[in-house]
């Protein structure tokens, strides 16, 4: 007779805590919830180094902004600073839950160890803090909150403090295109409230000034197209041409550092919505066809999907 088959070992087959972190990110945005439960799963301490930095961002981005946890999102940050080895952008990411959690003495001491990590001041630091914040907590502010919100963040950006390079500049940047990115996914609705509108033109213009100063080429391009879809969504259709055909200009000038078939589809794309909008249906149908060749090419499933949410979004929105 055969001997009995032990019983299944639950903590043997669970997938260990890479595993668990990298099935968060797959998921995070599809099935928030369950890519909430995985990173309550973990013990950051069981995480590899390199992998921290992931699983920072994943606790603002779903704990905070898609579930409010900041709390629990703050205690898992803590726990993860407690050994060797923490970069600057943890410390930044666990200043802004401490934040928006209202635990006044956890943003301070994060902060003051922020800016000195990067060599800042810290009343800039703190800025930067307060942006990264509300980049994952604007959305669940009113139209015109949120608006002002972004509002007296740019103003202090604008100050003449932020006029010459410093240490924060690519932070900075990142902040307020995130923060553009989120206020550009809100409803139709809310982008006709003023407040708000002039807030996204000022984030993505500013963003734009922070990548100029601190990017690389790529970035600055990357930049242009976020305006691009800024100004596409406010339709100011003769914007969003002109900020198309500029980071196309820049891709073409800079091709020897290598090719950019990813970002050209969603450029050209861009740029045929604004054309057949401005009623030049001859050139926004060769840019469409430029931009889908492009698309064709791609290999990256997510990509792909990216690309067709983007095109069917534009179709809908097209006049006619």
């Amino acid at each position: 007779m055969d001997e009995p088959s032990p019983p299944a070992d639950p903590a043997r087959d669970r997938p260990g805590p890479g595993e668990r972190l990298a099935q968060a990110q797959a998921c995070h945005d599809t099935d928030p919830d369950t890519a909430a439960a995985l990173l309550r799963s973990l013990d950051p301490q069981s995480l590899a180094p390199a992998e921290l930095p992931g699983f920072a961002f994943l606790l603002n981005h779903v704990l905070g902004e898609k579930f409010g946890a900041w709390r629990e999102a703050l205690a898992l940050h803590q726990r993860s600073l407690d050994f060797p080895g923490v970069t600057p952008g943890r410390l930044r990411l666990a200043a802004a839950a401490a934040f928006a959690a209202g635990d006044a003495a956890a943003t301070r001491g994060f902060t003051e160890a922020y800016a000195a990590a990067v060599k800042a001041d810290p009343g800039r630091a703190d800025e930067v803090v307060r942006l990264s914040a509300a980049v994952c907590t604007v959305q669940r502010l009113s139209a015109a909150e949120a608006g002002q919100l972004a509002q007296d963040l740019l103003w202090a950006v604008e100050q003449p403090g932020w006029q010459q390079a410093t240490s924060l500049d690519a932070a900075v940047a990142a902040c307020l295109n995130n923060l553009a990115g989120a206020l550009q996914e809100r409803a139709p609705a809310d982008l006709r409230d003023p407040v708000l509108r002039g807030a996204l033109l000022r984030c993505a213009a500013q963003a734009h000034r922070f990548w100029a100063r601190a990017g690389t080429w790529v970035q600055v391009e990357r930049a242009l197209y976020l305006r691009a879809t800024v100004a596409t969504a406010l339709e100011d259709f003769d914007a969003a041409l002109g900020f198309s055909r500029e980071a196309l200009a820049l891709i073409a000038a800079n091709e020897a550092g290598g090719p950019q078939p990813v970002d050209r589809a969603f450029l050209e794309l861009e740029q045929a919505h604004a054309c057949e909008c401005l009623g030049q249906v001859e050139e926004g149908a060769a840019a469409r066809l430029r931009a889908d060749r492009l698309a064709a090419a791609f290999t990256d499933a997510g990509l792909q999907a990216w690309y067709a949410a983007r095109r069917a979004a534009l179709a809908g929105a097209s006049p006619g």
